[in-house]
């Protein structure tokens, strides 16, 4: 008998949160579906509402567990499945709000499908279900689309069409019948001249908009043998009796049920088609879930209406995790409290890491998301996770714990550093009492019985065992258990097998991934939770607020590379910002969280409370020898010098001594073989700072100040005297500052606005129209931040780690000039009650001035050689321009670069300078040059959340009216506010009356609500 098996899953509705998608459900269905083979093809056919909210991570879980079914069959039946696909309105991802989308939605006409631009936009929240489709689906259409796919399997003389239509193109949040729309000629034309025609759709045509829905409904009973639908999650048949594939006797319709219900509901079935080739008949049957028996029962569809229902999965689960345990992978590894005193959980705030590796022939680092992981089997069998201390190992290893349990694994947390393991025979010591710890009323027997399928093993700190011979032990023994298991390490491992001579590798034989820094996505993601969860009233002007004054705070004191860029130095940052207020954020923030910092390291090594004095100022004094000496470490000499120097002149103490506390409370290491660093470069910044800060008055230190600001590009002068500032307000300092500033471009022509940028207007078009951002605030946020980790990746921070000899080039003053700004900034933001009038005012307006040099002598270069330019545009044009038009675009190109400078030097700076304090500070200053002045002021208040200043905007048009290169300056300035903070509709009606806004946003204005944050 030759027979094709058809298997329709619809509603899935597979979400991250759930348990019930493992590998177990995936073999019972595909062990039901086969009980009538053998067959001669396979076809699985998932209608839609795979996913739940259309998440990456929900897709991943579905391609797992859609690939455990396939795998499953055919280890049953020999046959590989042909693996169809089609989206619901569950398939759409619509945490992104778009005002153009809405608005297209009101557009149903096939002229929508035709407009690229529009179309596009009706088809964005199925971003993620495309990616997922390309990734599982394996049939082999002749015609694919993004609205439909059509494709013919033969079988000897036996051939099938499939037509498989995306209904969900105008789906929205809240779907109502009669909304969706398809063009009708699609289901009229296209079909094949085939035994059986098979069409796939979500959405049943009552869904269809009432205009087209009768039309193509008759077009599917016309055309297609069997229709299939989904959505509506009972199981129904019509025209099923007595059904011969070879008459014309009607057209079959068969609504699926829903294998995963909403709400708690327990349904779960799917449909079996079975065509027997030779006879050309079909028979259907409906698979159910029996709780009792654990597997599903098989009936014939023929009996089905909307009256019956489906039997569903049972709720009760062995392996119960015990109560401590689960306090355990819930603590967030810092007291991060609630303001009501309330404890926060792990996943309350967790922010999952990205991972790096070669994971491919290229040898190029990957960046690979966490999902990546547990959503598919590529490091199923096996994976080392390295990560310096403090990089979230541990917590990585209990948010697997928590995925793979709610996914209906197993897991099993152990880690290694809480163990003494001097033979083979300890594993399974500690697995058994592991095992013991974590779950209720569950033995070790019972944990090896299980399949190795459903086991995962999550094992921390490697780096615990020294014994080559024990580390191959152990993954052997790994493997024996689990086809599923993750080690983590602190050091990397070929650096581990080399100190521990394992030649045959046993580690370094497995796929192995590193923990990214916690850059500044990463950073800005946790604070959106942390401010989610602790300030969870707050309207979403208030929440932009608090999220800008974090992250601004959070860039200026961890955002200079001086401590590790680890969750666990952010939390401490958080939940002092709870403790301490706003006002404390801008008040010497710096210099208070580092010290902390530092003085928690030595409370916890055991140094008393009237011991730290003695203990911080020996520090200073190692740094600033360190400094003198030009070097990053100090040698043992050195050391018991700087030890008898420090005993002369404050107190009496052992060398030995005072090297075992430093090193003991982790503050020194080892450095080579007689020497010794500090462990993170926060440490020597911050002592060296305090020390300079505290002798400012002698004169070698001033001479030491004065020669690190010539050097500001250098990494430990301009991280230095971001601390000496903290610690001294000596006009001096400000002065030497003051001079570099004002010696940079001092070659160079300021840029002066209506004058210098006059020149370029005849070649900027639509100076006036704001092009409306895509997405809210906290998304736009987000890909800044993106691009900010991206370029640091491939750049670094731009600082150099030794000074120049020669004149610095433009680049250099350039890095000068920015990182001078942001140590002005911090310095203002935080100390603008302590630094007087007389010597923050000059510094201020000489910063503006060197910006407005370093912009005039790049805009004037390139005004200057337009010939160059006109080359280029020649050069790079694949279509041979005529000298006039090469001449004009290298006009119009110009006047393109020159808007990306004026804007891009005046948002620096007013990012830098802006908060809610200086504000005021730079409003009192007596500007000499007024209009430059008067940009800058407003750049500042943009860069804030607060009202826009529309009188100081119609002051500025009106002086620039004539110069739509200055206007275009303006317009930047403003649109950027409008993507990053929240706006008022009447603030958005005043800007349309002097820019050009499209019509349709004054209508929406965007708001975030607490789901979307």
């Amino acid at each position: 008998m030759n027979k094709i098996l058809i298997i329709q899953f619809s509603d899935l509705h597979i979400d991250k949160d759930s348990n019930i998608w493992d590998q177990t459900k995936a073999e019972l269905i595909a062990q039901s579906s086969a009980r009538n083979g053998p067959f001669k093809d396979i076809i699985l056919i998932f209608s839609g509402d795979i996913a739940n909210k259309g998440a990456a991570e929900d897709y991943s879980i579905a391609e797992y567990f859609i690939t455990c079914i396939a795998l499953k069959l055919d280890d049953i039946t020999g046959i590989t499945p042909k693996i169809i696909v089609t989206p619901g309105n569950h398939d759409c991802d619509f945490s992104k709000e778009s005002e153009f989308r809405d608005i297209s939605l009101t557009r149903k006409v096939p002229e929508s499908f035709k407009i690229k631009e529009r179309f596009e936009k009706l088809i964005e929240p199925l971003g993620n279900y495309f990616s997922f489709e390309s990734k599982v689906e394996n049939f082999k259409y002749l015609k694919k689309n993004s609205v439909e796919k059509s494709g013919v399997l033969s079988v000897n003389k036996f051939s099938l069409q499939f037509r498989v239509f995306n209904t969900p193109i105008f789906s929205q949040r809240k779907e109502k019948k009669g909304d969706l729309y398809l063009p009708p000629s699609i289901f009229s034309e296209g079909w094949e001249d085939t035994s059986v025609r098979i069409a796939v759709l979500h959405h049943p045509t009552p869904w269809l908009d009432q205009s087209i829905a009768r039309d193509i409904r008759t077009s599917l009973r016309t055309n297609a043998t069997i229709t299939l639908y989904g959505h509506e999650h009972i199981p129904e048949v019509t025209n099923l009796d007595a059904y011969n594939c070879n008459s014309s006797s009607g057209s079959i319709e068969i609504d699926g049920p829903v294998l995963n219900g909403h709400h708690g509901s327990d349904e779960c079935a799917f449909i079996a088609l079975e065509i027997d080739v030779d006879s050309s008949t079909l028979q259907a049957f409906v698979h159910k879930y029996n709780s009792t028996l654990n597997h599903f029962e098989e009936n014939s569809l023929i009996n089905y209406n909307q009256h019956l229902a489906c039997i569903g999965l049972p709720k009760k689960r062995r392996f119960l995790i015990n109560k401590n345990f689960l306090s355990k992978i819930s603590d967030p590894g810092v007291p991060a409290l609630k303001p009501d005193g309330k404890s926060l959980t792990l996943k309350d705030i967790y922010v999952a890491p990205d991972l790096m590796g070669h994971t491919s022939k290229s040898g190029v680092d990957e960046i690979i998301d966490v999902s990546q992981i547990y959503g598919s089997t590529r490091f199923h069998e096996g994976l080392v996770i390295q990560g310096d201390e403090k990089f979230g190992k541990t917590s990585l290893l209990f948010n697997l714990f928590e995925i793979y349990y709610d996914l209906g694994y197993i897991p099993l947390y152990v880690s290694l550093r809480d163990h003494q393991i001097k033979k083979a025979d300890d594993f399974i010591k500690i697995f058994k009492n592991s095992i013991l710890s974590i779950y209720v009323d569950e033995s070790y027997d019972s944990y090896v019985a299980l399949s190795l399928t459903r086991k995962v093993l999550l094992i921390d700190d490697v780096d615990a065992i020294k014994s080559p011979e024990l580390r191959h032990e152990l993954i052997a023994y790994l493997k024996n258990q689990s086809s599923i298991f993750f080690i983590t390490s602190t050091m990397k491992t070929r650096m581990t097998e080399v100190l521990t001579e394992d030649n045959e590798g046993a580690l370094s034989s497995l796929p192995q991934l590193s923990i990214d820094r916690f850059g500044a996505a990463k950073r800005s993601s946790l604070i959106h939770k942390w401010v989610r969860a602790t300030h969870d009233d707050l309207s979403t002007e208030d929440f932009l607020k608090k999220i800008d004054t974090l992250e601004k705070a959070a860039t200026g004191i961890l955002g200079h590379n001086m401590v590790p860029r680890v969750p666990h130095m952010l939390l401490i940052f958080l939940q002092s910002s709870n403790s301490i207020g706003n006002s404390k954020l801008e008040s010497g923030a710096l210099s208070n969280y580092y010290t902390f910092l530092v003085t928690e390291h030595l409370l916890k090594s055991g140094v008393n409370k009237e011991e730290l004095e003695e203990y911080l100022s020996f520090s200073r004094l190692i740094s600033y020898n360190m400094h003198k000496s030009g070097k990053t470490y100090i040698t043992s000499d050195e050391f018991e010098e700087c030890n008898t120097i420090f005993s002369e002149a404050y107190y009496p103490g052992s060398s030995n001594s005072r090297k075992n506390v430093l090193v003991n409370a982790k503050l020194l290491q080892q450095h080579g073989s007689d020497s010794y660093e500090w462990r993170h470069g926060y440490f020597h910044y911050l002592f060296l700072g305090e020390y300079l800060g505290k002798n400012i008055d002698e004169i070698e230190v001033r001479d030491i100040v004065k020669d690190m600001c010539n050097h500001l590009y250098v990494r430990s002068n301009a991280n230095a005297l971001l601390f000496l500032v903290h610690f001294s307000k000596d006009p001096f300092i400000f002065d030497c500052i003051g001079d570099v500033i004002n010696n940079l471009f001092i070659d160079e022509k300021r840029l002066n606005l209506g004058v210098d940028t006059i020149k370029f207007s005849d070649f900027i078009k639509d100076a006036k129209n704001i092009i409306w951002p895509e997405n809210d605030p906290i998304e736009n946020r987000k890909r800044i931040h993106i691009a900010k980790d991206n370029h640091e990746r491939k750049n670094g921070d731009g600082l150099l780690d030794a000074r120049r000899t020669d004149k610095l080039p433009i680049l250099e003053q350039l890095i000068v000039l920015f990182k001078t700004a942001e140590i002005i900034g911090q310095v203002l933001k935080e100390q603008y009650a302590s630094i007087k009038r007389s010597v923050r005012e000059p510094v201020v307006v000489s910063l503006l001035e060197s910006y407005l040099r370093a912009c005039g002598g790049l805009i004037h270069k390139l005004a200057g050689n337009k010939e160059i330019i006109k080359k280029w545009v020649q050069g790079d044009n694949s279509v041979q321009l005529k000298p006039t038009e090469a001449a004009l675009r290298a006009e119009e190109l110009t006047a393109e670069v020159v808007q990306i400078f004026m804007f891009a030097f005046f948002q620096k700076l007013g990012e830098s300078i802006a908060s809610e304090k200086t504000l005021d500070l730079v409003k009192g200053i007596d500007w000499k040059n007024k209009i430059e002045a008067d940009v800058f002021l407003l750049t500042c208040e943009l860069n804030l959340q607060r009202s826009i200043p529309l009188g100081k905007i119609d002051e500025i048009l009106h002086i620039a009216k004539d110069d739509p290169a200055f206007i275009a300056l303006i317009r930047n300035l403003v649109q950027m506010h409008l993507g990053l903070f929240s706006t008022k509709t009447q603030e958005l009606q005043a800007l349309s009356s002097r820019f050009n806004i499209p019509l349709d946003r004054l209508k929406k204005l965007t708001y975030i609500d607490s789901t979307k944050r």
